[in-house]
């Protein structure tokens, strides 16, 4: 029941956590929206340059932060759905070592196509993460000319540094969690930077309970053994 809850809890930060997340990937797609800029004599509005036919350049742009706003939903939802498998089948335990084998070691207890879940996982979050990057970079490229061309006033460039740093730090965080090695499982979601490193006793497969058993019922014997050569 303990461990039940603390997954319901953990998840329940995940469900917080992307809030924020969404709040700063429209800040950084939607750049052409968010960014003040100059129409005329006058500030614009939120949509006045969003596919309005103003020039291709912009249109281009808009197109772009739409692509890129997508691609980032993608990575997030590879992302949830990650951390959720993850909080489903591992647990963090501060006593078991976290390397790679270790790890490894462990995850031997789940049957084998949820250690396959999890590494497909894996594997995806890497792929959507790399694209999101690449977008990223293509977006704020692209929607910067024609931002600094109709620039407003200082908050057009305070605003759009910003916005780009704003989004620049989740991807850094994305990087640094797919650049590891195979059974390493950190957490994009906890407040504390955790690595997933041992099986949930709720997921374990038949053979690893069998084997925890008979490894428990061994030592039993061995210490009522030992407690009776000592008598």
């Amino acid at each position: 029941m303990k461990q039940i809850q603390s997954d319901s809890s953990q998840k329940f930060d995940i469900a917080v956590g992307f809030c924020f997340e969404f709040y700063r990937s429209l800040m950084a797609a939607f750049l052409i929206m968010f960014v003040p800029q100059k129409c005329g004599n006058d500030a614009c509005g939120t949509l006045d340059n969003m596919l309005a036919g103003k020039s291709g350049l912009y249109d281009a742009a808009g197109s772009i932060n739409i692509v890129t706003f997508l691609t980032f939903l993608y990575l997030y939802y590879v992302e949830i759905k990650r951390e959720n498998k993850m909080i489903d089948y591992l647990e963090i335990n501060r006593e078991l070592p976290k390397d790679n084998e270790s790890v490894g070691e462990a995850l031997v207890k789940l049957d084998q196509d949820k250690q396959d879940e999890l590494h497909q996982l894996d594997h995806k979050y890497l792929h959507a993460g790399y694209g999101a990057m690449v977008m990223f970079a293509a977006n704020t490229g692209l929607s910067a000319v024609p931002i600094l061309q109709n620039s407003l006033d200082a908050k057009t460039y305070t605003v759009l540094l910003t916005n780009v740093l704003f989004i620049a730090s989740k991807l850094h965080e994305v990087h640094s969690i797919v650049n590891t090695k195979e059974n390493v499982f950190y957490s994009a979601y906890l407040t504390e930077r955790q690595q997933f490193n041992d099986a949930d006793p709720d997921v374990l497969s038949p053979i690893a309970v069998s084997s925890d058993e008979q490894q428990l019922v061994s030592s039993e014997g061995v210490e009522i053994q030992e407690t009776k050569e000592e008598v």
